[in-house]
């Protein structure tokens, strides 16, 4: 009796009643998580199967194995099919392929600090505002959380503020994220008393004649003569504006705590009036900028 039990032919019967018995549970499961993601999420959780395109227990092994090291399960990844549903006009327009790799990666990017709102309004820009794909947009994401972790900003945070100024920092013939990375580093040459929507804002007067007319007119006055370009300043970039008016105020030898009060003031009316912002820029260091873009590049 013995040796008929531990046979080969028993001990692979048993193998398979076990492999069996674990696909029913598995499956059981599956379909019961489903049904109270289709419950919460106002039937959503019919698309999301279909989504999977493998179904039952091997979708979900294959979803939680592909994003298990972002501790993300299943009912965290059909929120997020839900979730950009709402958020990205047209989601539901794109290929399955293209849905199931945006829901994915907002699912994992949410165990970064980007929430779900943050990252449909980041994606649903990116390809609306700039036209990139599906893949582009994922990409540009997780290049910007790449960039916050190396400068110890708060991820969602920074895809936040990227989002907001999106619609200003395009049409300059230069990527985006280029200039927004470049407007961050900007912020750390001031140590952080001027934000990148500051300086956007900032570099954003110099759009117009009149504006950069006024601004250039008064940095000129402090600095003792003509260093700015106005046609210069109207041709630049956010960027590139804020580089010439920084190089011009270093190149000329002024130091800004030695300048007089009146000149102060006139070089803080650029900046609403705030002396203390116009001192942050002025008397930041190009290398500490330069040190942040090589440090996220």
């Amino acid at each position: 009796i013995g040796e008929s039990f531990f046979s080969p032919m028993n001990a692979m019967n048993m193998f398979a009643n076990f492999l069996q018995k674990n696909l029913i549970e598995s499956t059981f499961a599956f379909d019961k998580t489903l049904a109270e993601t289709n419950k919460q999420l106002g039937g959503f959780g019919k698309e999301f199967k279909e989504v999977g395109m493998i179904g039952g227990a091997g979708f979900y092994a294959s979803a939680t194995a592909d994003l298990a090291t972002y501790g993300v399960g299943l009912k965290e990844l059909a929120k997020s099919y839900a979730d950009l549903s709402n958020k990205i006009n047209g989601f539901n327009d794109l290929s399955k392929e293209q849905r199931k790799l945006l829901a994915e990666n907002a699912a994992a990017m949410e165990t970064l600090g980007i929430s779900a709102d943050i990252y449909g309004a980041a994606a649903a820009k990116l390809m609306g505002t700039i036209g990139k794909t599906a893949e582009g947009a994922k990409n540009t994401i997780e290049q910007l959380s790449k960039e916050a972790i190396a400068a110890g900003k708060n991820v969602g945070e920074y895809v936040k503020e990227f989002e907001q100024l999106m619609p200003k920092i395009v049409g300059y013939g230069r990527e985006a994220t280029q200039i927004f990375k470049e407007l961050n580093a900007l912020s750390a040459m001031t140590k952080g008393v001027m934000s990148a929507g500051d300086l956007q804002s900032f570099a954003d007067q110099f759009d117009t004649w009149e504006g950069a007319a006024e601004s250039v007119s008064k940095l000129n006055v402090a600095l003792g003569g003509a260093s700015v370009n106005i046609a210069d300043m109207m041709r630049a970039d956010p960027t590139e504006k804020l580089m010439m008016l920084k190089r011009a105020f270093d190149e000329s030898g002024q130091e800004f705590d030695k300048l007089n009060i009146g000149y102060k003031k006139m070089l803080a009316e650029a900046f609403g009036g705030d002396v203390a912002k116009a001192a942050a820029f002025y008397k930041g260091s190009l290398a500490d900028a330069n040190a942040q873009l090589n440090q996220a590049a």
